[in-house]
């Protein structure tokens, strides 16, 4: 093999892992977002279901999640974008990145959102702290095992 093939494969392998998570990783949150918002007690959709049926609940998420996603990409597009980057840029040093440069890389890009917090998303409660947390954490760790696969196996 040569250089030229590695860099080659290095690069596209750091494309495929930016595009992955910047298209992949704000619609994969928002749909962890409304499904938590749903599934948590004490959240707006939670009450606005309260007494329904299951079948109503699914189709009023679903409702909601058609909605959240174009804005998803508004209020993570930046986080995702970040994460990949980073990953990418690990990737093409180092090899296959671990999970805990990915974790890392969210809990950063997480803490920079709180900390700026733009359009309120943390001035509600508490709680949708919690939920804003888990909603960068599970489409990071969603979008880290897809782009193992471009980075062939560990050295």
């Amino acid at each position: 093999m040569t250089t030229e093939s590695v860099s080659v494969k290095s690069w596209g392998a750091a494309v495929g892992t930016v595009l992955t998570c910047l298209v992949l990783g704000p619609p994969l949150g928002a749909i962890v977002f409304v499904l938590l918002l749903t599934a948590v007690p004490g959240f707006a959709l939670t009450s606005a279901f309260e007494g329904k049926s299951a079948s109503d609940m699914l189709a009023g998420s679903i409702g909601v999640m058609l909605f959240t996603l174009p804005f998803s990409y508004i209020l993570g597009g930046l986080q995702a974008g970040f994460c990949g980057l980073v990953l990418a840029i690990y990737g093409w040093l180092k090899g296959r990145p671990p999970l805990w440069i990915a974790l890392v890389a969210s809990l950063f890009s997480f803490s920079v959102s709180y900390f700026v917090d733009i359009f309120g998303t943390f001035a509600d409660s508490q709680h949708i702290t919690t939920v804003m947390f888990i909603t960068h954490m599970v489409p990071t760790i969603l979008c880290w095992l897809i782009v193992q696969s471009y980075w062939g196996s560990r050295t």
